[in-house]
């Protein structure tokens, strides 16, 4: 699978978890995302090939996200909650993507974890890493996955 597959894939594994679970949807992509303050989910993913994905976005979109993710008022949201259902939406992405990628197989993933910030700005180094548009703001996603 040539990366541009990858990114199809991923753009289409984000807008059907968007559009179900947050109320939102991809507008496009970015070239790269804001300056500011970003969190970021990651986990790891074991099968008959393993990889990692990561979710990041800038803190005032994952807030946004958690809002309309858990019905709340925005002056309700905390930081940790952001991470929570940041970490969530990456569960659910990465199932979106091992289900189009791999539907016969089974796999195991680790529970999300947060991510440091300063972390979160090495996501170029993976095998495929992207910026999505969102109402909201942007949204970065990176896989991992070892090809055939």
């Amino acid at each position: 699978m040539i990366a541009i597959d990858l990114t199809r894939l991923l753009a289409e594994s984000a807008s059907e978890v968007l559009e179900t679970m947050y109320f939102t949807g991809v507008i496009g992509l970015l070239d790269a995302g804001p300056a500011g303050e970003w969190v970021c989910t990651a986990l790891d993913f074991r099968g008959s090939r393993s990889g990692s994905l990561g979710v990041r976005a800038p803190l005032a979109t994952a807030r946004t996200l958690a809002e309309s993710f858990l019905g709340a008022e925005p002056e309700t949201i905390a930081t940790p909650q952001c991470f929570e259902v940041l970490g969530e939406m990456t569960n659910m992405i990465c199932g979106a993507i091992l289900s189009r990628l791999a539907p016969e197989e089974q796999f195991s993933l680790s529970p999300p974890q947060p991510e440091p910030e300063d972390w979160c700005g090495k996501w170029k180094r993976h095998t495929i890493a992207t910026v999505f548009e969102l109402e909201e703001g942007a949204l970065a996603l990176w896989l991992d996955w070892e090809l055939p």
